[in-house]
């Protein structure tokens, strides 16, 4: 009705564009001191809408890009280690959660685009996605926790052009928690992100070795292989069902059916995210009992595969028939070594 506040947001990048090089095949715009915890949020009717709480990435791109090209976005951290990388199409693991996708809330990735001149992207502060594996249902999804405030380094790779530009990611303005409890908070994340990555990569190889002794012993009829094969793969279902629940369809079976041991270490990655620093005692209690809880778990897989998967692969080592993997990331080499 002709009465409004007008608010020009990124005006940082009609500055720098006066400086910017004309000539760079790829050029990437110095994003600005960027504040973690700024609301997010859409307006309801004739409300504004909230500034995006995601690190703006602006970039231009001189000329027209191939169909087969994809454009690469990292970023580093102060010690030039990559904390996430992001890309402008899908790759293996957008895949895996698509094909993880529970109907009740459908999955739409997005990628950074790659049209000719003025293009915008953005990063969410947060570190690499878990690992996906096939045929596993994690309702809070693959998400990698925040980092920690500091220095970053946001490198931009399109063929044989790159360009990347350096900028701080603050504190969250309302906390007052000190470097040290941030620090302690970014740490403790990382190892509950490690226990899930962990977990998950053990479900899928503990799995896979499933599947090779079906196999072997669908092509054998021997007496031995077969009591061996039934007692790792009666051990390793019982396994996966500690791990993950197996009955998860829908959103609701988590009322009807225990989350396992997957969901329950990403709640608590998320409730720690969340909650920001400093680490609150009820949590790290938790994280001692989960811990507990894998150190048991994977004794109980290193057995499965000490008391019949290792007798498994003598017998086939000695009939030159092919190995089963040994849950845990040691395959049986040619030699019969690990």
């Amino acid at each position: 009705q002709g009465r409004a506040f007008w608010v020009l947001d990124d005006l940082w990048v009609l500055r720098q564009a006066a400086n910017a090089p004309a000539d760079n095949g790829l050029h990437l715009y110095t994003p600005p001191r960027w504040s973690m915890g700024k609301p997010g949020g859409r307006g309801r009717t004739f409300e504004g809408k909230n500034p995006s709480p995601h690190v703006p990435l602006y970039y231009v791109i001189r000329d027209e890009v191939d169909d087969d090209a994809t454009l690469k976005i990292d970023i580093l951290d102060a010690g030039g280690a990559v904390v996430r990388t992001m890309a402008s199409r899908e790759g293996d693991q957008e895949r895996c959660e698509k094909g993880n996708e529970e109907p009740r809330q459908p999955i739409k990735h997005k990628y950074a685009p790659t049209k000719k001149g003025f293009n915008k992207w953005h990063w969410n502060m947060k570190s690499e996605d878990v690992p996906c594996i096939e045929n596993i249902l994690i309702h809070a999804g693959f998400n990698g926790p925040s980092v920690a405030p500091g220095d970053y380094t946001a490198r931009l790779t399109l063929g044989d052009l790159t360009s990347e530009v350096s900028f701080r990611v603050a504190q969250d303005p309302r906390s007052s928690a000190s470097p040290d409890e941030i620090s302690d908070w970014a740490n403790t994340l990382a190892t509950v992100k490690a226990m899930l990555s962990d977990a998950l990569q053990a479900l899928d190889q503990a799995r896979q070795a499933r599947d090779q002794i079906t196999a072997l012993i669908s092509e054998h009829d021997d007496t031995q292989l077969r009591a061996l094969a039934e007692n790792a793969v009666s051990g390793i279902d019982v396994w996966e069902k500690k791990i993950t629940q197996l009955k998860h369809e829908t959103y609701e079976d988590e009322d009807a059916w225990a989350t396992m041991f997957d969901g329950q270490v990403r709640y608590l990655m998320e409730t720690i995210d969340r909650s920001g620093a400093p680490i609150t005692g009820g949590m790290r209690t938790r994280l001692a009992d989960l811990t507990q809880q894998w150190v048991e778990l994977q004794q109980e897989l290193r057995n499965i595969t000490a008391n019949y998967i290792v007798p498994i692969n003598d017998w086939a080592y000695t009939r030159q028939e092919p190995y089963v993997v040994h849950p845990g990331g040691h395959t049986v080499t040619a030699d019969g070594g690990t």
